[in-house]
């Protein structure tokens, strides 16, 4: 497939027929990651947030029966998906670690970002990561290592009622994307 022929849809954030519902992925990794899930079951339990946002966790095989164990609101919560597409395609933002694997892909679907960096990562590599995309105005960034939800839930707050942010974000998100990466590293080489 030549790159230009990608049909990458640009993530507009509020989909037409869902009463303004704000899509939710939360991404913890193959191996999950139990605060990402911790924090956003008890964000859940904030009424405005349970009410304007709907949450997709992707918990990891190994936190599944925990997680949904744990969960009372109405999380979809899922061990694992081989397709990662559809579940960007239902996103409308998602938080996650940001490892450089799910930044792109996030990118690439022009999602804005709630980064909460792996603290152990090697060489602090997710921190600064996530610092940069966050400078570059595509997400913000929790740096925590506890399942606190305090600094999640003022940011789903702040934009409970301003898809204007969002809709930037992931213009921004779009905009830092290099689908044509694999390409222009084969031509580098092959030309």
């Amino acid at each position: 497939m030549i790159p230009e022929q990608l049909n990458i849809r640009q993530n507009e954030n509020l989909h037409e027929g869902r009463k303004n519902t704000v899509n939710v992925l939360v991404l913890g990794g193959s191996q999950g990651a139990r605060q990402l899930n911790q924090m956003i079951l008890k964000a859940m339990e904030n009424p405005e947030i349970a009410n304007k946002y709907k949450f997709r966790l992707l918990t990891g095989t190994s936190l599944y029966e925990e997680t949904k164990r744990k969960s009372v609101g109405d999380a979809e919560i899922i061990s694992y998906a081989n397709d990662m597409k559809p579940n960007y395609e239902w996103a409308n933002i998602v938080v996650a670690r940001s490892g450089a694997g799910v930044l792109a892909e996030c990118l690439v679907f022009g999602l804005p970002m709630i980064l909460i960096p792996y603290p152990y990562a090697a060489d602090n590599h997710q921190k600064e990561n996530a610092n940069y995309i966050e400078s570059q105005g595509a997400a913000v960034t929790i740096h925590s290592t506890s399942e606190d939800p305090t600094r999640l839930v003022q940011i789903l707050l702040g934009w409970k009622d301003h898809s204007e942010i969002l809709r930037e974000m992931g213009h921004t998100s779009l905009a830092l994307s290099n689908v044509n990466a694999a390409y222009q590293t084969v031509s580098y080489f092959f030309h």
